[in-house]
């Protein structure tokens, strides 16, 4: 069978469409990593409440009405959030809330997206740490409006003490 152009255009509009259907289908296929992930407690002392600072640079857009999520291990308490700030690279307003040991942090369209290669720090308060002291992550995930993954990294360690007697 010789190969003309209608034949080899076929052959290549097919695999655009499947390459098109599989991105559709498995969007969260395609997605980025978070770099420089650090989750930092201004209170570290075991079973108390602490305001939280996360930093993360991006490596796509994370779009001025996206989201944010911090899940911490099982044993932290992110259900008496209270709110969120910027500290850096993040305009507009934030609306914090907890729910187990998941914080969400909700951007409201009204500032700019953050792009690619951007160092982003906000603020979290009323995380209640863990009863134990021990070191530990969180993960951090920015994702969309509609809660499609955009990016994804783990914190490098930090460390919960015992309190005082």
């Amino acid at each position: 069978m010789k190969l003309n152009k209608d034949v080899l255009l076929q052959i290549k509009n097919r695999k655009s469409l499947l390459l098109l259907f599989i991105f559709i289908l498995f969007p969260t296929l395609v997605f980025g990593q978070l770099t420089g992930v650090t989750v930092t407690p201004d209170n570290s002392n075991a079973g108390e409440e602490s305001i939280y600072d996360i930093s993360f640079t991006t490596s796509l857009l994370w779009p001025a009405n996206g989201k944010l999520t911090i899940e911490f291990v099982t044993g932290f308490d992110a259900s008496t959030v209270l709110l969120a700030t910027s500290i850096n690279n993040v305009d507009g307003g934030l609306k914090a809330s907890g729910s187990g040991r998941t914080v969400t942090i909700e951007r409201d369209g009204t500032g700019s997206d953050v792009i690619s290669g951007t160092t982003v720090s906000v603020r979290i308060a009323n995380v209640t740490n863990h009863t134990q002291p021990n070191s530990y992550t969180a993960t951090v995930t920015t994702t969309d409006n509609l809660g499609g993954l955009i990016e994804t990294g783990t914190s490098s360690i930090f460390t919960i003490e015992a309190g005082p007697l």
